[in-house]
């Protein structure tokens, strides 16, 4: 997209995330607000993925990333923006708001936790990451979690005021844990950060499903099996003889979500655990494709065209 055109469509997606902020000032009720934040970014938000990209990568794979798709992924896109500018009043709400029904809790509660060795919690690129992260702690307790540092970003400037939102409102939520920001070469603070995370009983959560930057990663996954996949926390957790479970948030309409646990049906090496990690990735996400954001990271060149 030439710059002018690039910098106008920046500008009015900045203008559609004030918009949202002006209207959760009102006050509405948190089912009203998110309802009507998911069908306005539906209707009129600015994404950076494209329509016609979506449709695409749904042909190559035999995926229905058709229309109607486009525009459930959309409405949550709205959705999830609609929780990150709420998580302020959330906070604030002794427990209550929003609801939150919980499967399969026993994989991150005692005894999964014995031992202060912590739970590794190996997430999805999924529309609730900093909800889910949140309520994960006002659910399960103390979090940490591996995140990209939002200052690298070539639109930080421009958004720095929603990061600051995002990122802070989660934390709020985290018990004493924080977000550790994974820079591409590794330095000492870093790894001092990773090794005190990895030594804690905390809940420790990371992502997966994007091209790993650098080793250490494997390939031979998913639908781009040439694609090489990050590592280093699943074998830190192995090497600590740490729990492994997936888990991600669904949103049940509403101010409704549910908070969604899965085994780690193999983790007698890495391979195995991604290979398990992402046959979870396609068995909940394939039906329902428009809650996986990262369809993009599948698209070839002549794709993004």
């Amino acid at each position: 997209m030439p710059a002018p055109w690039a910098a106008l469509g920046l500008r009015y997606r900045l203008a559609c995330f004030h918009f949202l902020q002006l209207l959760e000032k009102t006050g509405l009720p948190d089912r009203l607000y998110i309802t009507i934040c998911g069908w306005l970014w539906m209707l009129f938000g600015k994404d950076t993925e494209k329509y016609g990209e979506f449709r695409r990568i749904g042909k190559r794979f035999s995926l229905p990333l058709g229309l109607a798709t486009w525009l459930k992924f959309r409405r949550l896109r709205g959705v999830s923006i609609a929780c990150m500018l709420r998580l302020h009043r959330w906070a604030d709400a002794a427990g209550g708001r929003p609801r939150l029904a919980v499967e399969n809790a026993e994989l991150v509660t005692p005894p999964a936790n014995a031992g202060g060795r912590g739970v590794l919690v190996l997430t999805y690129h999924h529309h609730f990451n900093s909800t889910f992260c949140a309520l994960l702690g006002r659910y399960a307790g103390k979090v940490n979690v591996f995140a990209a540092d939002p200052r690298n970003s070539p639109i930080y400037q421009r958004f720095k005021r929603f990061a600051k939102i995002m990122y802070g409102g989660s934390e709020s939520f985290f018990r004493g844990g924080r977000y550790l920001y994974v820079e591409q070469e590794t330095n000492m603070k870093q790894a001092r950060a990773m090794a005190t995370a990895f030594n804690s009983d905390a809940l420790l959560v990371s992502v997966h499903d994007f091209p790993a930057a650098r080793k250490p990663c494997l390939a031979g996954f998913f639908y781009n099996p040439e694609v090489c996949y990050p590592t280093g926390a699943i074998e830190l957790a192995l090497a600590r003889s740490m729990p492994i479970v997936f888990a991600f948030l669904q949103w049940q309409g509403g101010d409704r979500f549910k908070l969604c646990f899965r085994p780690c049906q193999t983790n007698n090496s890495v391979r195995a655990v991604l290979d398990s990690y992402f046959a979870t990735l396609t068995k909940e996400f394939q039906p329902q494709p428009e809650y996986w954001e990262y369809w993009q990271s599948l698209a070839t060149p002549e794709e993004r065209a």
